[in-house]
């Protein structure tokens, strides 16, 4: 949630701005203002009149806006040292203000956690990095941790270092596949005595990690291969081992040599490719991450409903979304993939046209309730 932008009160302003900035004073003086002209006022008082003018929105705005990105660093750092008001301050972050200052803003402690956190979602690598370095600050605003998660430029043992720290201070991050997160912390090893050590592996999965993304970054989706399913006529008692994903090239084996926990964050801010890849990987935190990944696209939804050789947990919680079931293809898909629970599946029964029901009267692939249950719903609509 952002913070309020309130006019400032005279108080505040002080009695020299706030006689330029009365409705008493010339229109033209005040223009002059914020578009930068403000000589006899220090940088802190120009920041707090350019947050008063830009309150009133339109051209007003526009010109603070190309006032403050065209500001000296030197002017920015002489008015953060005032202490100007934490809505002032949030305002001002809100704007594209040069490198160095935003770098300096994030490190204020008057600067709001609201601020920070929408920052750091499109912040740049260092800047993520300077803005995970205040654990204090992570801890108080837990939404900085999400946004800095999932900016695709936070290096990857950050990323590791600011759940790990959420999971230890027992922090209820709105991050969908938090749980998953938490756990693979747990299985993967990635903890060393030696501070040097831990600082060379943290480089080492960052490289990793970051050219496994450049890798498949550019790659398409194909939506037979993310389904992974036999062609129709073929034997479908495949045994475990044949279920697992089959790399055709480098590509899933590169994905497959992560961590599990960089996989995780992979399937979470990864394309589509990278999700038809991730979504068959043999540990269930991975396969359930991609299913709850932000950019799941009801088109994926669709293959993957259909898709028998998926872990059950992947199927159930598909079948839990309400706003996906919502969709006629999903709900054939879930009933006639025999992993849906059966509960779920008499109540899509339903929902289907008498078509689909006689499909599922003969289906040998369902569990017996189900077709038993499909059959009479056809007798009943005699």
């Amino acid at each position: 949630m952002s913070l309020v932008h309130t006019p400032l009160t005279e108080e505040e302003l002080g009695a020299k701005l706030s006689r330029l900035l009365s409705p008493e004073a010339p229109e033209k003086l005040q223009q002059g203002f914020a578009k930068g002209l403000a000589p006899g006022f220090s940088p802190d008082q120009l920041l707090l009149g350019l947050y008063q003018l830009g309150l009133r929105g339109g051209e007003w705005r526009e010109h603070v806006r190309g006032t403050l990105i065209k500001l000296p660093e030197a002017a920015f750092f002489s008015a953060f040292n005032t202490g100007l008001p934490a809505r002032v301050l949030d305002f001002v972050g809100a704007f594209p203000i040069p490198s160095t200052a935003l770098e300096r803003l994030v490190m204020l402690p008057d600067t709001p956690g609201e601020t920070i956190a929408v920052i750091a979602r499109g912040a740049s690598e260092k800047l993520c990095v300077i803005i995970g370095e205040n654990e204090a600050r992570l801890l108080t605003h837990p939404p900085i941790i999400e946004a800095l998660y999932l900016n695709k430029r936070t290096p990857m043992s950050l990323a590791m270092r600011i759940i790990e720290l959420a999971a230890r201070h027992r922090l209820d991050l709105q991050l969908a596949a938090y749980d998953e997160m938490v756990k693979a912390l747990d299985l993967d090893d990635l903890h060393f005595d030696d501070p040097m050590d831990a600082e060379f592996a943290a480089a080492e999965l960052d490289e990793h990690f970051k050219a496994v993304e450049e890798h498949v970054g550019g790659l398409d989706w194909n939506p037979s291969e993310a389904a992974g399913e036999k062609a129709e006529g073929e034997d479908g008692d495949e045994d475990e081992e044949q279920q697992k994903m089959k790399p055709t090239d480098d590509v899933p084996r590169n994905m497959g040599s992560l961590p599990i926990f960089a996989r995780i964050r992979l399937a979470q801010l990864g394309n589509r490719f990278v999700r038809s890849q991730l979504i068959r990987d043999t540990n269930k935190l991975v396969s359930m991450a991609v299913i709850k990944s932000p950019g799941m696209s009801d088109m994926e939804v669709e293959e993957y409903s259909k898709n028998r050789q998926l872990p059950e947990d992947v199927i159930r919680y598909i079948s839990s979304r309400k706003d996906w079931v919502k969709n006629y293809r999903v709900k054939v898909n879930l009933v006639n993939n025999p992993k849906t629970p059966v509960t779920t599946s008499m109540g899509l029964l339903t929902h289907l046209r008498d078509g689909d029901l006689r499909a599922l009267a003969r289906s040998k692939n369902i569990p017996q309730a189900v077709r038993s249950a499909a059959v009479q719903r056809l007798h009943a609509k005699k």
